[in-house]
């Protein structure tokens, strides 16, 4: 919501985190907002998967996330 200082749309609700996946990886945590990833905005589900799929397996892939208020950058080989 717009307390975070989010737009309508952006940003993407983390509801949980599997083992083994890349989320995990990241250090994604439950309630995150992911808001970018590889310097895509996101905004859907649609949109994660078509920002990962640009990013080569082996390359780091950056994801910037709102924790709490506070934006912070992950990274993690995708």
């Amino acid at each position: 919501g717009s307390h975070l200082g989010l737009e309508p749309g952006e940003g993407l609700l983390v509801e949980s985190v599997s083992p083994g996946t890349l989320a995990e990886r990241l250090g994604l945590e439950r309630h995150d907002v992911v808001i970018r990833i590889a310097g895509t905005s996101v905004g859907s589900p649609e949109d994660v998967r078509e920002a990962l799929a640009r990013v080569e397996d082996g390359a780091n892939v950056e994801v910037t996330v709102v924790r709490r208020g506070s934006r912070r950058e992950l990274q993690a080989e995708r």
